[in-house]
């Protein structure tokens, strides 16, 4: 007999170089190379003070491919590599059909109207993908589970349910705590009363009752106190069941509540007859807990319920969480399948808000330093002010003007789309900008730009760093009353402008208060070598990953041949 064997061979040979660059020489050079960079189409990127870059020349059905750890992005030293933002990577990080990653390509938007529009992290999308699921209606899905208890432990309270918005999560409190014709006492700024559809009203028969909001967001405690319905023997008046703040307060400019007023008003609510019950709607509560350095159970302890939102700074997706005693919640969750709020395999959007929670709140700090830099640099724009920030939350306005072709705020925020940069108009003389994960240094400085073609004056260059609030190159300003005369240029200065409006600017500039050192700035630039080296060694740690993933599927493939 004769046999005969076929043996076929496949071998594959994979070459991978990579290429790492390096730029620490002065911001000049480092500007020229990267300009020249910058003529090719395949690197359309943006650029920090300092730049770590790793190139990956992969074979693939587009080509080469770029890789950066989150390229422009602020971060600091020991950044995980899992936070880069990078949609184009599959699950497993390999490169997808998208070519380059959203930080380099032309064109980008830059979008300072809200906080709410940040893109998930390469993690929270890989945990979307793995998440464990099963059907929150029934109570079984591990993750929701999960971030719920973790939610109550970190807040120091007994429960917690899972919500699709901050809105849902808000209705619920009120509808959990309030019966029909009942009432609410609530600030006349905030969220709950002026953008949430009177939903109060319309779904569970409750009425609000507003306080007038101080410039820091807080309701007078007399106001509050005034606002109490007393007990009515004749059965005229609606109960007050219910008292709610903000925090971080958002039309106020992002004031953080103190936590002083809030044991006040909890000492408040308690002596008061009927005694109300106290929530907060803390979307950016975390914005709040960075801002005052504190812990957050600090911060929730005197209040009865509050709401968080995890797609805000936080940076996931989408959901929000409402936090309380146990009855509270477990009635807070019948109302939510109620309102159509029951999901099933909830835990593709729990997983991703696990990880806001944990690594999200840690950068918020850098959110709220960039918005400094942002309101110290609008304030040195001719017919412009800008009030301090103390979170994410910058508050521009523009100053009066005799011209009969002024720009007001929907015209300045109509020509900053037109060059792909986004703010919100909240009135004519009113620019909010908010700060987050998706923007950074260059982004605020061509928002500034942008400010300064459109309002009059000299466009800075594209460094990441005003010399006006340079606080190497400029000593720190003296506090001094802020007008528009002082700052303009000759064929700018105000000198027809009425007495009423010169008296508008100096009464603004008193409230905002005297303009400090910035000494975020000072520290994100002492610390930009640093944020070099880690965001190269989190490229390197990752592309090691890759390879001993790539070497353990070899081996494998041998062994089964």
């Amino acid at each position: 007999a004769r046999v005969r064997f076929r043996v076929r061979v496949k071998v594959r040979v994979s070459v991978r170089v990579r290429v790492r660059v390096r730029m620490r020489a002065a911001m000049p050079r480092r500007a020229a190379l990267v300009g020249l960079l910058l003529q090719l189409p395949v690197l359309q990127l943006d650029f920090s003070e300092a730049l770590g870059l790793t190139f990956d020349l992969r074979r693939g059905r587009r080509g080469g491919v770029l890789r950066s750890p989150r390229l422009g992005m602020s971060s600091m030293p020991g950044m995980d590599p899992d936070d880069v933002r990078d949609p184009d990577e599959d699950i497993d990080g390999n490169p997808g059909k998208g070519g380059l990653g959203r930080f380099f390509r032309s064109g980008r938007v830059v979008d300072f109207r809200s906080d709410t529009v940040t893109k998930p992290t390469f993690a929270m999308r890989r945990a979307m993908f793995r998440a464990e699921v099963g059907d929150d209606v029934w109570g079984d899905d591990p993750t929701v589970i999960k971030l719920e208890k973790q939610t109550a432990e970190l807040f120091g309270k007994e429960a917690a349910v899972f919500t699709p918005s901050g809105t849902m999560a808000n209705l619920m409190a009120v509808l959990a705590w309030c019966e029909r014709g009942d009432e609410f006492i609530c600030g006349d700024k905030s969220h709950m009363f002026l953008y949430e559809q009177a939903s109060f009203a319309q779904f569970g028969g409750c009425s609000p009752r507003t306080v007038p909001n101080d410039a820091d967001g807080t309701m007078p405690l007399s106001g509050v106190r005034a606002a109490i319905r007393a007990h009515d023997p004749m059965n005229h008046f609606p109960v007050t069941k219910l008292i709610c703040v903000e925090n971080t307060h958002n039309m106020c400019g992002g004031r953080v509540l103190p936590i002083s007023y809030l044991r006040e008003l909890r000492q408040l609510a308690d002596a008061a007859e009927p005694k109300p019950l106290i929530h907060m709607d803390g979307a950016r509560v975390m914005n709040a807990a960075a801002a005052l350095n504190a812990d957050i159970k600090a911060i929730v302890a005197p209040v009865d319920s509050v709401s968080l939102c995890l797609s805000k700074g936080l940076g996931a997706p989408a959901g929000s969480l409402l936090v309380g005693p146990k009855a509270f919640v477990d009635k807070a969750r019948r109302i939510r399948k109620a309102l159509g709020g029951g999901m099933r395999q909830a835990g593709v959007l729990a997983a991703p808000g696990i990880i806001a929670l944990t690594r999200g709140a840690k950068r918020l700090h850098e959110d709220h330093e960039l918005a400094q830099m942002l309101a110290e640099g609008a304030a040195d724009i001719a017919g412009m002010t800008a009030d301090p920030p103390p979170s994410n939350i910058v508050m521009l306005h523009l100053l009066p003007s005799s011209g009969p072709n002024a720009p007001d705020a929907f015209d300045v925020a109509a020509k900053l789309k037109e060059n792909n940069i986004l703010v919100a108009a909240l009135s004519p003389v009113t620019i909010r900008a908010v700060t987050h994960g998706d923007v950074n240094v260059n982004d605020a400085m061509a928002l500034l730009n942008g400010l300064r073609s459109i309002l009059g004056g000299s466009v800075s260059p594209p460094t990441p760093y005003p010399a006006a609030v340079d606080p190497v190159a400029a000593p720190a300003k003296e506090p001094a009353t802020v007008t528009a005369p002082a700052k303009a240029p000759p064929a700018k200065e105000p000198a027809a402008a009425t007495a009423a409006a010169a008296a508008t600017a100096t009464a603004r500039a008193a409230t905002a208060g005297p303009r400090t050192t910035p000494a975020p700035l000072e520290r994100i630039r002492r610390s930009s070598d640093e944020r070099s080296q880690s965001l190269v060694r989190a490229g390197e740690r990752r592309g090691a990953r890759r390879a001993q993933t790539a070497r353990r599927r070899r081996s494998a493939g041998r062994k089964t041949v």
